[in-house]
């Protein structure tokens, strides 16, 4: 594994030496220290593109889609319930709605019912190393939604 990102920097620098040594020999007068400026630049250019690299592919590893709550996608996407998550979590949809209101809009919760805490399952979604579950919980108090939470376990 460290070889790998050792052979990805090494060839990382050695492309934006060549590549700004050609740039400054084509549109600079700089011939006598061209190498000496091409070292400088390469040793500020090269972390920097590393860093957005290593963001970039991060970033794209713990992407998740996102979108509002549709209650047809509810029960057509069980497994992409997660999209809605946020969304549910910021809306508040649910605040202050009896527990038939609920039954009728989001079905039966999936996973355990405890008392007043309600939890639904809404599938799997990619973490950056693993899988991530995902839920919502429902705390009823005096018989309507008092809040709303999302509960992620990675594996």
């Amino acid at each position: 594994m460290v070889l790998i990102f050792s052979t990805a920097i090494i060839v990382l620098v050695i492309f934006v030496f060549y590549t700004i040594r050609w740039f400054l020999k084509r549109y600079t007068k700089i011939n006598k220290k061209l190498n000496l400026v091409s070292v400088l630049a390469t040793l500020i250019v090269t972390p920097v593109i590393y860093v957005v690299f290593v963001l970039a592919f991060f970033n794209g590893l713990a992407y998740e889609p996102k979108k509002s709550f549709d209650k047809e996608s509810w029960f057509a996407e069980k497994n992409r319930r997660f999209e809605m998550r946020d969304d549910i979590v910021a809306s508040g949809v649910f605040i202050g709605k009896n527990k038939t209101e609920v039954l009728e809009t989001i079905g039966q919760p999936e996973a355990n019912v405890i008392n007043n805490v309600w939890k639904y399952y809404l599938g799997t979604s990619s973490a950056i190393f693993g899988v991530q579950h995902n839920y919502i919980i429902l705390t009823f108090n005096n018989g309507k939604v008092s809040n709303i939470e999302k509960a992620e376990v990675q594996d």
